[in-house]
């Protein structure tokens, strides 16, 4: 029986995955990264009326919202002989962290014609470095600027700084919706 919080469903997935490349001797060459956009769905509502959704345990807000409980996902990585096996890394990544160390384990270059917002995650798995590059990660509702986490590099202190609350939608949901910023024009 499935776990109603999805651990069940994931450790079968998670087993059937490393199964797989066991049987085909890729265990060792293949880094497995286990994650999700954003917290568990607090307000769904089935079309008989019953409330389902998710739990973020002791952090406020779900999916679509800034408050821990929306943006604090658990990543599981697995990639025997070069993760650590059972490391825990509490310091703040982004998923924008995928894409710089997946072309750097491919051995390419990431781009410079751009600004590529992701760090390679590989020295903080491996212990190389304790902290995480971002000083900052930017959190958005919609199109709007809605929080700002501030991890100086010269301290354990965490910051957060939120600039607006989003109107929620229907009243009491967590939802990101109808949110606005309002401008003040000062000359």
């Amino acid at each position: 029986m499935d776990d109603p919080r999805g651990t069940g469903t994931l450790g079968a997935a998670r087993g059937q995955i490393l199964d797989a490349l066991e049987k085909r001797d890729l265990s060792n060459k293949t880094v497995v990264y286990f994650t999700s956009d954003q917290g568990a769905h607090l307000e769904e509502v089935s079309n008989t009326g019953e409330v389902h959704g998710g739990y973020n345990g002791i952090y406020r807000g779900g999916k679509s919202t800034n408050w821990e409980g929306g943006i604090r996902v658990p990543g599981l990585l697995h990639w025997p002989g070069v993760i650590p096996h059972g490391a825990h890394i509490h310091e703040p990544t982004s998923n924008m962290d995928i894409f710089p160390t997946v072309v750097n384990l491919a051995g390419a270059h990431v781009p410079t014609d751009r600004i590529i917002d992701g760090h390679d995650l590989m020295p903080l798995l491996q212990g190389k470095i304790i902290q995480s590059k971002h000083e900052f990660l930017f959190h958005y509702c919609n199109a709007y600027l809605n929080a700002v986490r501030w991890h100086p590099g010269n301290s354990d202190a965490i910051w957060k700084a939120f600039f607006f609350t989003p109107i929620f939608y229907p009243e009491d949901s967590n939802g990101c919706y109808h949110s606005h910023v309002d401008l003040l024009r000062i000359s």
